[in-house]
């Protein structure tokens, strides 16, 4: 599975997703951080991405718009009320321990939101 990494996350998850035995790159690496959520995905699949990694809410709207047409491809909207924004090392440590506890459902052709359960309130 082909994760691309939306220029709203750290940078540093695609690293992390590698570790965890994805091909990951990320959207600013990949001057991709300026394009509207349509033009990403677009452009995302026509590179032959399978998943777009986001915590950005307007993707819901944008991704009923594009998935249809783009039946490959999947959106993971991470829900930062279950894995809010805290500073970096914390952030990335919360970030693995949720993808260790609850693997990426991803589905191609639809957007489902990751993760379900605050798993660093344990």
């Amino acid at each position: 599975m082909k994760i691309l990494v939306d220029h709203n996350l750290r940078p540093s998850i695609f690293q992390l997703l590698i570790d965890f035995g994805f091909e990951a790159e990320s959207a600013a690496f990949n001057s991709m951080q300026n394009f509207t959520n349509g033009k990403l995905c677009t452009e995302a699949y026509d590179l032959g991405f399978n998943c777009i990694l986001t915590q950005d809410k307007t993707f819901q709207i944008d991704a009923a718009r594009v998935l249809d047409s783009l039946p490959k491809l999947s959106i993971i909207l991470v829900d930062t009320k279950n894995l809010p924004q805290v500073p970096s090392k914390t952030y990335l440590e919360r970030f693995q321990l949720s993808l260790r506890m609850e693997p990426f459902q991803i589905v191609l052709g639809k957007m489902t939101v990751w993760p379900k359960k605050n798993w660093a309130k344990n």
